[in-house]
């Protein structure tokens, strides 16, 4: 697929695996496909997702639930908790939300990253 050479990074709107035992999910996809860490954000809790890191932003009362492929699910929350917004939802994930209500016929092409270490902003990917 173009577009992902140079990533460190991929953050997608879901979960990276579905329970503690490891059965796939997006992210998890993602990481065997492209070879690169994903992390996992989702909006609401998977039932099976128990190992699912709680990560709250902002002043926000809800937590997001992280989990990751190819880094440490913590490390992954801190990434999250760190992510430019003011809300909940990260920025990127909250564009991503909003595209897809508006072309929902983008959906299966968008990706949301990070830009590779060091970098510091957030870009999008169309696959």
């Amino acid at each position: 697929m173009g577009g992902l050479s140079g990533l460190g990074l991929l953050v997608v709107d879901g979960y990276a695996d579905l329970d503690p035992s490891g059965r796939p999910g997006l992210g998890a996809h993602a990481h065997a496909e492209f070879g690169i860490p994903v992390i996992g954000v989702a909006k609401s809790r998977f039932r099976t997702a128990t190992h699912a890191v709680p990560a709250m932003r902002r002043s926000s009362a809800r937590p997001l639930f992280v989990t990751a492929a190819g880094m440490p699910a913590a490390d992954a929350a801190d990434l999250v908790r760190r992510m430019v917004g003011r809300y909940r939802l990260p920025d990127a994930l909250r564009r991503a939300d909003t595209l897809w209500l508006c072309q929902p016929e983008l959906a299966p092409l968008l990706y949301f990253h990070l830009a590779p270490p060091g970098a510091g902003r957030v870009r999008v990917v169309a696959l």
